[in-house]
């Protein structure tokens, strides 16, 4: 996984996207400098059911469940196991994002449920790991506001897009690589407030409708 971060200072009135103080405070200072990051989480897993049930885990159903994992407990399912190393990796995300603290920053790999309709696993992931410190030495962090974004990725084109004689509707033959829709998907979360207005997005922008581009070849994949 790689974390990119970059400190952005500038005179910009980001204080018109904060809405955190009252209208009336005449004393309001204006944001003038704000951390933006990327980070990709590697939370791709083989159903967003899965990772649901991993993000509504409560902190005290996290611990003992590693704990038993860490003192080799012979009761443990091969299941268990699984889950247990996917929360200390989930732990892992957690820490370091309240160790660099950004302002705003878009999840990579983070799965939905493709039309972003359902948000138990980014409330899961904002209540239940980033509101808790992770080391003793850091501090819990919040983010207002969360956006879950629809996806390509898994979404049946009903194709046979990769040319191999069948159309599976997943991975080369989905709109977006992914074994269901959803999967590799993206949010984001800001301390600062989304303007919704102008959000815009590729997800139906076509090649042909991009200028100075010509047409691609149709390769078989082997």
């Amino acid at each position: 996984m790689k974390f990119t971060r970059s400190v952005i200072a500038a005179s910009i009135a980001l204080a018109a996207l904060a809405g955190c103080s009252s209208s009336n405070d005449e004393t309001i200072q204006p944001v003038t400098e704000a951390r933006f990051a990327t980070y990709n989480l590697s939370f791709d897993r083989d159903t967003y059911e899965a990772l649901v049930a991993e993000m509504e885990l409560s902190r005290e159903e996290q611990s003992a469940l590693i704990q038993r994992y860490k003192d080799n407990d012979s009761t443990l399912t091969e299941a268990q196991k699984t889950t247990a190393k996917k929360i200390i990796q989930i732990r892992n995300v957690a820490e370091t994002i309240q160790r660099t603290r950004p302002n705003v920053f878009l999840l990579a790999e983070f799965n939905n449920d493709g039309e972003a309709k359902d948000m138990k696993a980014i409330e899961g992931f904002h209540d239940n790991y980033l509101a808790y410190a992770q080391n003793e030495q850091l501090k819990p962090i919040s983010y207002q506001f969360r956006k879950n974004i629809a996806t390509n990725t898994g979404k049946p084109s009903g194709f046979d897009l990769d040319n191999n004689g069948k159309a599976t509707n997943i991975q080369n033959d989905a709109w977006g690589f992914g074994n269901y829709h959803g999967q590799y998907a993206f949010a984001v979360f800001s301390q600062f407030q989304i303007d919704e207005n102008n959000i815009r997005t590729f997800q139906n922008f076509k090649w042909q409708c991009c200028k100075k581009t010509s047409k691609r070849q149709r390769y078989k994949f082997t």
